[in-house]
């Protein structure tokens, strides 16, 4: 498959950082909300099993708010899973 070469708006300097505060918030209550991303623990627990280490690294994590529930379903089913954050404009 071929790379598409797509960007996001708030990856840019240009971009308030209000708005991609609030993008990202409004993604966290959704996922609190309607915990709409119980249906990929399957994919994730089967890269976790490729996986050499109990590793996993997040890309684009934003504030990493939409990761909250879904961490913490996979932490209660292996609990030795470790998880890193990168963003280029991190949400803190």
């Amino acid at each position: 498959m071929n790379r598409i070469q797509v960007f996001e708006r708030e990856d840019f300097r240009w971009f308030p950082s209000t708005w991609r505060d609030y993008g990202a918030s409004y993604l966290q209550f959704i996922d609190n909300l309607l915990d709409i991303y119980k249906s990929i623990f399957p994919p994730i627990e089967k890269g976790l099993d490729a996986n050499e280490k109990p590793t996993w690294l997040d890309c684009a994590s934003g504030g990493g708010g939409g990761l909250v529930n879904l961490f913490k379903g996979v932490v209660a089913r292996r609990p030795d899973v470790t998880l890193t954050l990168s963003d280029l404009y991190p949400n803190t």
